[in-house]
């Protein structure tokens, strides 16, 4: 598989993840009883690092690669402004979210996961639209 083939399929794999994630597992964390929340948010946080880091890492590092190799049509280049985005999003925002639901189940923080990952959702979404295009 060449690496822009390896790109797209990465980009894929985690357009559908986010999917899920944002319809069925965010939402989810409301129904998960206080007591049980911490182990559910271990669980969780593992589980996501396993599946979805390797993959992010891939999408990114072979994203960069052909970007720094010249391939700089312009639906390109947006494409990689949108992951940088979701990377510094992902950094900034997310992982502090997750941080402070590893200690407890707090509604508030719950509802902004669920409602600020729609810009992940959409642009992961929108990447995959963009580099079926090129």
């Amino acid at each position: 598989m060449d690496i822009i083939n390896l790109h797209i399929l990465s980009t894929a794999i985690l357009t559908g993840a986010i999917w899920v994630i944002q319809l069925i597992h965010y939402p989810s964390f409301r129904y998960i009883e206080n007591k049980l929340f911490k182990a559910f948010m271990v669980l969780h946080i593992r589980g996501i690092m396993f599946f979805v880091f390797p993959i992010m890492v891939i999408e990114i590092c072979t994203g960069s690669y052909l970007l720094f190799q010249g391939n700089l049509s312009l639906l390109y280049i947006c494409a990689m402004i949108i992951l940088y985005l979701i990377w510094l999003s992902t950094a900034l925002i997310f992982s502090g979210y997750h941080s402070k639901l590893k200690n407890n189940k707090d509604d508030k923080i719950i509802n902004n996961l669920v409602k600020y990952n729609w810009l992940r959702t959409v642009g992961w979404s929108l990447r995959l639209i963009l580099l079926f295009m090129i």
